[in-house]
């Protein structure tokens, strides 16, 4: 197995996980599937596919876009961060997108979520930087490198 195959089971798995744990009370999840680089998350009220992008410059934007209630799970990476940026006006078309910004190993706070849609409307085109900074910085920032080397 590759490097970025291990990367993409590993918060494949998370991801499941992460869901299970958040369903414990709600009692909403019907089905869970593992496809490729996906998760497809059936709820008793919706459904949603999880793309896992360990580096999210191999994210397909076609492939987001074309999905009902696309989550992306990526790790919380400077290049990560960088990439949303710059694919920022492709990613605020997705109306449903979440993206989910993962350290598993941080010390406080694991995960932070950002929806680009949502964001764009209550933050103007200067601040969109700083904006997205301040909430990267409230999780540990880590590296794949990092990553691989835990799992």
């Amino acid at each position: 197995m590759g490097c970025m195959e291990k990367l993409v089971e590993y918060l494949r798995n998370w991801t499941k996980v992460f869901l299970e744990n958040r369903d414990i009370m709600l009692k909403k999840i019907v089905s869970l599937k593992e496809e490729d680089h996906k998760v497809l998350a059936e709820f008793k009220d919706k459904k949603q596919t999880y793309f896992i992008w360990p580096a999210a410059d191999r994210c397909d934007i076609t492939e987001l876009s074309s999905a009902e209630n696309p989550v992306m799970v990526t790790f919380n990476t400077e290049e990560n961060l960088r990439w949303v940026m710059k694919r920022w006006d492709d990613l605020i078309k997705i109306t449903t997108l979440s993206i989910y910004f993962v350290n598993p190993f941080a010390q406080a706070d694991i995960k932070w979520i950002l929806h680009p849609h949502t964001h764009s409307k209550i933050c103007a085109g200067g601040s969109l930087e700083r904006g997205l900074r301040s909430m990267f910085d409230m999780v540990e920032a880590t590296t794949l490198q990092q990553i691989e080397k835990k799992i």
